[in-house]
């Protein structure tokens, strides 16, 4: 490009010159800026979406621990209501007790009278009703000393949730006084809505049911 040959206008050229290499200058700068913000923007929109993510693996992971301890203890409490909470028979818990019981009497040999219920009772809870009741049997038995303590082990080895209270020995018989009349009261567990067992069931079936379908899906 040739130049003016008057210094005026070659001055005012010049100037020009600057002006356009300053404005190229200036948007070559701001627009990497702007670009360097927009990279700047999205590295902390990826890291506030990896925490997120990083959060909500966090919190399936503890859904399925707190799940699988709670399916846990749903069994657990299972295998003790079938072993040792006392279920009616025919709507009678009086029934089951006294099987029970006459099965550790005969096996004992010992001579015990018919057992007699007592009736049902609420467990006094702080917070309230809880799962459980009490049901009470009175048992009288016509023993020694020896055979009571060998009776109320079988009684606790087998029913460890039951208990005994209100013992009282009479006087021995004239004919046999190396034995007395023993009676006391058992309290077992039984539980306070008959129909709370069949529902741990359900929610233990749903609860596997739907391990296996994600398991399907996955």
């Amino acid at each position: 490009m040739k130049l003016p040959t008057d210094p005026k206008e070659r001055n005012q050229m010049f100037i020009l010159i600057g002006l356009v290499v300053v404005g190229v200058c200036a948007g070559i700068f701001f627009g990497v800026k702007s670009l360097n913000d927009a990279k700047a923007t999205l590295r902390t929109e990826i890291e506030d979406l990896e925490t997120t993510i990083r959060k909500a693996d966090g919190k399936i992971k503890r859904m399925a621990i707190d799940k699988v301890d709670n399916d846990a203890a749903v069994k657990e409490i299972l295998e003790i209501s079938d072993k040792y909470v006392l279920t009616a028979v025919l709507g009678n818990y009086q029934l089951p007790a006294r099987e029970i019981l006459e099965a550790y009497a005969k096996d004992l040999n010992l001579e015990m009278e018919p057992v007699r219920g007592m009736g049902q009772a609420p467990i006094p809870y702080p917070s309230g009703k809880g799962a459980f009741e009490v049901y009470s049997a009175r048992v009288s038995l016509n023993c020694g000393m020896h055979d009571l303590v060998r009776f109320l082990h079988k009684v606790e080895t087998g029913n460890p949730y039951a208990s005994v209270a209100g013992i009282t020995i009479s006087e021995r018989r004239a004919q046999d006084k190396d034995k007395a009349q023993v009676s006391f009261q058992l309290q077992w567990p039984i539980w306070a809505d008959a129909a709370a067992r069949e529902k741990l069931v359900e929610q233990l079936k749903k609860s596997s049911g739907s391990v296996a379908a994600g398991g399907a899906d996955s």
